[in-house]
């Protein structure tokens, strides 16, 4: 996982702010965002059991991966799959402890946006 420095100049922090915000997860601006853990978006449950955990955390990987192809016009990087992204993303949710910016480079880890050039 490479390190990110959240900025609106990187497609991947983008979406994930912005997705997480229209699926009511959070009600934060860009900016202030980046200061979230996965324990504050709506869908954390830190009582779940694991089980539980993982279910809510695919809950949203689903749509977020649809989302960063369809909203985000994102391809996969290469030697990426829709299941590899799907599982990368529930790794970080299913951990209340991990970032927003921890999500969003691993959604840049998985997802080739417009903007950085040619991925083959």
């Amino acid at each position: 996982m490479a390190k990110n420095e959240w900025s609106n100049n990187n497609l991947a922090d983008v979406y994930t702010w912005f997705i997480l915000k229209q699926l009511n997860q959070h009600n934060e601006d860009f900016a202030t965002c980046q200061k979230l853990t996965i324990k504050n978006l709506h869908f954390y449950n830190d009582l779940a059991s694991p089980e539980n955990k993982r279910l809510l955390a695919e809950a949203l990987a689903i749509p977020l991966v649809n989302l960063y192809q369809s909203l985000g016009k994102a391809d996969f990087e290469k030697g990426m799959t829709k299941d590899k992204a799907k599982e990368s993303l529930i790794d970080i949710l299913i951990d209340g402890t991990k970032s927003i910016v921890e999500l969003a480079t691993v959604a840049d880890d998985c997802f080739h946006f417009p903007n950085e050039g040619d991925n083959k």
